[in-house]
């Protein structure tokens, strides 16, 4: 996704101003305004899910292999 610089040089997200500018125009459609709001909540606990898998796989990568240990095997009778 790219990232839009607005005139005061900050970052935003090219998805959070279109949210912003359908909940803006769409004064007194509130269920409609409600679905955006749920939508938007819905893509950044997306965005969460793929950071935190992301997570977990940088953490178990970092964590050494469990080491080999001896097996005594003893025949059968």
């Amino acid at each position: 996704m790219a990232k839009k610089e607005s005139d005061e040089g900050e970052v935003r997200c090219p998805l959070a101003g279109l949210f912003e500018a359908f909940c803006g125009k769409a004064s007194g459609a509130g269920e409609f305004v409600q679905h955006l709001r749920n939508a938007r909540v819905e893509l950044l606990l997306a965005v969460r899910g793929l950071i935190d898998r992301k997570i977990e796989k940088l953490r178990s990568k970092s964590s050494p292999p469990p080491k080999a240990r001896k097996i005594e095997v003893k025949e059968a009778e």
